[in-house]
C-alpha cells in the first residue's frame, strides 16, 4: 500500500502481532527444551569459592527446583497466544484447554 513505511510481516501478521507469536514461539521452544532435557549449567571444579561460584550454585539449585514448574506453566500459555495470533485474537476457549494442557504436563512431571 502506498504511504505505508516498509516493515516485516509474515503472512497476516505483522507489527505487534507478530512480535507477540515470534515471542510465544521461542517461549514454547525454551519450555519444550526445558520439559525434556533438564538443563544445568556445568560448574567447574578449579572455580574458587566465591560470588561466581555461589551464583552458578543458586541458579543450578533454581534449575533443579522450578525450571519444570516454570515450563509447564508457560508451555500452555505461550501455545494459546500463539494459536491467538494466528486465529486473529484470543477466543473464550483458549484459557480452558491452556489450563487442561497444565494439567496434564504437571501430573506428567508428577509421575
Amino acid at each position: 500500500m502506498e504511504g505505508e513505511a516498509p516493515g516485516f510481516a509474515l503472512g497476516p501478521l505483522q507489527g505487534d502481532a507478530l512480535i507477540i507469536f515470534i515471542g510465544s514461539v521461542v517461549v514454547l521452544a525454551l519450555s519444550t527444551w526445558v520439559l525434556w532435557s533438564r538443563p544445568m549449567i556445568p560448574i567447574p571444579g578449579w572455580l574458587p569459592r566465591g560470588c561466581t561460584r555461589l551464583m552458578l550454585e543458586l541458579t543450578n539449585d533454581w534449575l533443579r527446583l522450578f525450571s519444570g514448574w516454570f515450563a509447564a506453566g508457560a508451555l500452555p500459555v505461550a501455545m494459546m497466544l500463539a494459536l491467538g495470533t494466528l486465529q486473529g485474537g484470543m477466543q473464550f476457549w483458549h484459557w480452558p484447554v491452556a489450563i487442561i494442557i497444565f494439567a496434564v504436563v504437571a501430573v506428567w512431571r508428577l509421575r
